[in-house]
C-alpha cells in the first residue's frame, strides 16, 4: 500500500510544497539547502498531509523517510505533489527490501519476581527477564546515554530488568515493535493488578503500579549499542516495586488473556485499545490521563465515529443495571467535553480515571470471553447496539423469525 496525499477537502499540499521549493537551491554537486528559517515550519506541515500506511511507519523512521524522499524530489527538479509521492514511495521501497536484522532492547518494569513469567514471545516480540543485571556483553548501556542536564536514571531499585528482543529492518521499527509488545503485555497485567479505587494516597501519582523505567537502550546482538538514539519516559515518575498478592491468580488470569487476545479475529483494535490505556494511566496528569482514557473507549467502543453516544450505549449494555451505568458514563462523556471544548481541570479526575478503567476492563473482557462469537469488531458493537429491554428484544426476535421464514431462510 503506497504513501498518498490525504485526500480531503481544503487540503493543498502544493501550496505548502511550493514554499518549500523558493527557499531551496541545489549545488553544483547534488547537495539540497534551504535559505529560509520557516523550512521547518512547512517540512512540519507536510506530515499532517500525507496517509502513511501503518506497514511504512511501524517501520521506518518517518521523519528521516520523509527528508529523505524531499530531497530526492528536489534534486530530481521542481517539488510537485506527483514528484515528491514518487520519491517518498521510491525511498520507502528501498528501505522495506533491506533485510531484518535482530535487536535487543533493554528496559525494566515496577514489579517484583511475582511478574507471572520468565520468559515470553507475543507476535514480534520475545522478553526476558534477566532479574536485577543485564547480561556482560550489555556493558556499554550506560555508553549509550548522554545524561547531561536531563539527569536520567538507568537504575530504579526493586524494578526487574527486561530484555525484548525482535527483528526489523531500521531501529526506528525495532524499538516500535519492542516497546508497542511490552505495552500490550503490561495492559493485560494492569487489567488484573491496578486498583479499582484509591480514597487515600498520593493524589498526583499515576495509577498503574507496573510501569516501565526511565530509559530504554536498543542494542545489536553483539551487545553493543545498535544506535546512538535511546528511548525514554518523559513524564517518568519512579514508582514502588508492585508485588501482586495473589501470583498464581494473576499468572492464570494474565495467560488466559494472552490468550483470548491471540485468538481474536480483530486483535488488532483491541491491542489499540489496550496501548491506548496503558500508556494513559502512566500519566501523574491525571486530567490528560482521563482524556487520553476516554480514548481508549472509542476505539473500541466507537471506533472511527465521534459519536459519543454509541460508548454510553455499547458500554451500559453489558450490564443488568444498564439505565445506572448510562447516568455514570453520561457523567463521563460530559467531564471530557467539558475538558475538551472548555479546558475545565477537575480535582476529581483520578476517581474519573478510575471509573474509565473499570468500562475500559469490562469491555476488553466482554471481547476476550465472546472471543468466537463474532467475526469482527463492527460485528460485536452491533450486538452492544441490541436493545436493553427483554420485551423489545423479544419482539425483534419475533419479527426475524417472520422475516426468516418469509424469505424461506433456513436456521
Amino acid at each position: 500500500m503506497p504513501i498518498k496525499w490525504k485526500a480531503r477537502s481544503g487540503l493543498n499540499p502544493q501550496a505548502i510544497l511550493d514554499k518549500i521549493e523558493s527557499a531551496k537551491s541545489v549545488s553544483a554537486d547534488g547537495r539540497v539547502s534551504y535559505s529560509a528559517f520557516d523550512y521547518h515550519e512547512n517540512f512540519a506541515s507536510i506530515f499532517s498531509l500525507l496517509d502513511i500506511p501503518t506497514v511504512i511507519s511501524s517501520e521506518l523512521d518517518v521523519d528521516a523517510l520523509v527528508s529523505k524522499g524531499l530531497g530526492r524530489a528536489a534534486k530530481a527538479g521542481v517539488l510537485t505533489k506527483e514528484s515528491v509521492i514518487r520519491c517518498l514511495n521510491d525511498a520507502a521501497n528501498d528501505e522495506l527490501a533491506t533485510s531484518e536484522r535482530r535487536y535487543h532492547l533493554l528496559t525494566s518494569l515496577s514489579m517484583d519476581d511475582s511478574l507471572p513469567f520468565r520468559r515470553l514471545s507475543y507476535r514480534a516480540v520475545q522478553v526476558r527477564v534477566v532479574g536485577d543485571k543485564y547480561p556482560k556483553k550489555y556493558g556499554s548501556r550506560r555508553e549509550a546515554i548522554k545524561f547531561g542536564s536531563k539527569g536520567f536514571s538507568l537504575e530504579h531499585k526493586g524494578y526487574t530488568k527486561l530484555i525484548v528482543s525482535t527483528k526489523a529492518k531500521s531501529v526506528h521499527g525495532a524499538a516500535s515493535k519492542a516497546l508497542n509488545g511490552l505495552d500490550v503485555i503490561r495492559a493485560l497485567l494492569s487489567l488484573f493488578s491496578n486498583s479499582s479505587m484509591e480514597l487515600m494516597g498520593d493524589k498526583y501519582a499515576p495509577i498503574n503500579k507496573i510501569r516501565t523505567g526511565q530509559v530504554h537502550t536498543l542494542h545489536s546482538d553483539t551487545g553493543g549499542p545498535a544506535t546512538e538514539i535511546f528511548w525514554f519516559e518523559p513524564n517518568f515518575v519512579q514508582g514502588k516495586p508492585y508485588r501482586h498478592k495473589a501470583p498464581e491468580v494473576l499468572r492464570k488470569n494474565f495467560s488466559w488473556s494472552m490468550g483470548r487476545l491471540t485468538s481474536s479475529s480483530y486483535r488488532g483494535a483491541i491491542e489499540e485499545a489496550l496501548l491506548r490505556y496503558v500508556r494513559a494511566l502512566d500519566e501523574k496528569d491525571h486530567n490528560s490521563a482521563a482524556i487520553r482514557l476516554w480514548g481508549a473507549l472509542e476505539s473500541l467502543a466507537s471506533p472511527g465515529e465521534a459519536r459519543y453516544d454509541n460508548i454510553v450505549k455499547r458500554c451500559s449494555f453489558l450490564f443488568a443495571e444498564d439505565d445506572y451505568h448510562r447516568q455514570i458514563l453520561e457523567h463521563l462523556r460530559e467531564f471530557r467535553n467539558r475538558s475538551i471544548h472548555s479546558g475545565d481541570q477537575s480535582e476529581k479526575a483520578k476517581t474519573f480515571c478510575y471509573q474509565m478503567q473499570f468500562y475500559l476492563r469490562q469491555l476488553v473482557l466482554f471481547h476476550f470471553h465472546r472471543v468466537s462469537d463474532f467475526a469482527s469488531l463492527d460485528e460485536a458493537n452491533s450486538f452492544l447496539d441490541m436493545p436493553a429491554d427483554g420485551a423489545v428484544l423479544r419482539r425483534q426476535r419475533r419479527l426475524i423469525d417472520r422475516a426468516m421464514k418469509f424469505k424461506n431462510v433456513e436456521d
